[in-house]
């Protein structure tokens, strides 16, 4: 590695230890809900992402006939994954 990358390479290692220690130090139900904040976040994102390229891929369909739904099934079920780790979070049986 070159002199420019070792500055970069130990300020990403010193991020990463303070974001570790900012982690420990907060408390287990600031830390549970900003969990529970992430996975929401996340499954709105997927879920609209998931939405609007169905929409597109049946666009396509109709203009072309081609069926292209591999990426809004893989949206969709990466939602579902996040709904089932927001109740894991939570602490419902899944």
């Amino acid at each position: 590695m070159d002199d420019k990358g070792k500055p970069i390479l130990s300020q990403l290692i010193s991020l990463v230890g303070f974001v570790v220690y900012l982690w420990l130090v907060i408390p287990t139900h600031h830390r549970q809900s900003l969990q529970l904040r992430a996975w929401h976040a996340a499954r709105v994102a997927c879920r609209h992402a998931a939405r609007v390229t169905g929409r597109s891929s049946m666009r396509v369909e109709l203009s072309c006939g081609t069926r292209r739904y591999e990426l809004p099934l893989a949206l969709s079920l990466a939602s579902d994954w996040c709904s089932r780790a927001y109740d894991r979070t939570r602490g419902f049986p899944v």
